[in-house]
């Protein structure tokens, strides 16, 4: 079984930090420390270890790409908390 190094509790999306503040399997649910920022809800990805110019990346989760946005990822404006949550219920009931 593949041991993944997990998503770290902060990162960084266009610009703007987020902090990972629920999970519940492979749904993450993530509000922005910008007080002009939001919410996001994404499934969890992984990968199996990496060679980038001959250098080994470990197998690790991560954040769906951009064009992955809108089908495993989801963003939400600061007004939205209702919307993001109810995404996140509806993810993880699935």
């Amino acid at each position: 079984m593949t041991t993944y190094k997990t998503l770290p509790g902060t990162y960084r999306q266009a610009g703007r930090e987020f902090t990972i503040t629920k999970r519940k399997g492979d749904i993450a649910f993530a509000e922005c420390s910008d007080p002009s920022g939001g919410f996001e809800v994404f499934r969890v990805h992984r990968h199996d270890g990496r060679e980038i110019s001959g250098k080994r990346i470990e197998p690790a989760e991560f954040i769906p790409s951009a064009n992955q946005w809108g089908s495993h990822g989801w963003s939400f404006l600061p007004s939205e908390r209702d919307r993001a949550e109810a995404k996140f219920d509806e993810l993880t009931k699935a």
